[in-house]
């Protein structure tokens, strides 16, 4: 068992070292842990303020396709079971994670049949879920979100296997910071590019009228008009003495 353990973890090592999308890595852990403990989803959720938001996730048997969001991914299982999609925003004290930031443990929720203490655990049983396990995803001490391990049957679990977990889960956050900060530069970068596109739009607006002599209010009135009509394509019939 200690030998398939470190086996397991090398592999994921390696599946995140290979720079996978989130939910290809996640499709691809689940797979690496099979020989052990089999899952059927494993979902990710991030911590933002009083609110937890689902970012990835991956549910054995469905295929995420090219360019899919996680909300799309998820709203098009939802449909293949004829259930309502799931909500992408919870309240902490609405979901496990409430839990782990108290006891710094993960939540484990054997039998979602009989227990089902959060609201966030309705969405799964409606999805056929019966068992998860919830795990912390740490940064430096700090908490960003959680790691689920779900099951379609009833969840009964080793030390050793929740050891496996543990560790998988510290290695996942590696990579979770690392798509954050990605997603965030992404972002900026985007902003960025956009308030450049606004700056040089404006410098030649204001090059052209630079042109023009004359600071009478009339004139202004002109500018002002010609300004509106300068991003479309109307036609401007301009007349006066």
């Amino acid at each position: 068992m200690p030998e398939k353990r470190a086996q397991i973890i090398l592999e994921v090592a390696q599946v995140i070292g290979n720079q996978l999308e989130m939910s290809e890595l996640l499709g691809s852990l689940n797979e690496a842990l099979t020989p052990i403990i089999h899952f059927d989803a494993i979902a990710i959720v991030i911590l933002k303020g009083e609110t937890v938001t689902s970012y990835w996730a991956h549910v054995d048997g469905v295929s995420h396709q090219r360019g899919e969001s996680d909300e799309s991914f998820l709203n098009r299982y939802a449909s293949s079971i004829k259930d309502d999609p799931p909500p992408m925003q919870i309240p902490v004290s609405h979901h496990p994670i409430s839990e782990i930031m108290k006891s710094g443990e993960p939540y484990i929720a054997p039998d979602l049949e009989s227990d089902r203490r959060f609201d966030s655990d309705e969405p799964l049983f409606n999805a056929r879920f019966r068992s998860y396990i919830d795990l912390p995803l740490m940064k430096q001490g700090q908490l960003i979100g959680t790691i689920k391990f779900l099951s379609r049957e009833k969840g009964s679990h080793t030390a050793v296997q929740m050891r496996l977990l543990l560790d998988i889960a510290n290695i996942v956050a590696i990579a979770v910071s690392n798509a954050l900060a990605y997603e965030e530069i992404k972002s900026l970068k985007e902003q960025l590019l956009l308030e450049n596109r606004v700056l040089q739009e404006d410098i030649v607006q204001r090059s052209i009228y630079e042109e023009i002599v004359g600071s009478s209010g009339s004139l202004q009135k002109v500018l002002a008009a010609i300004e509106k009509v300068a991003q479309t394509d109307s036609t401007v019939l301009i007349t006066g003495e």
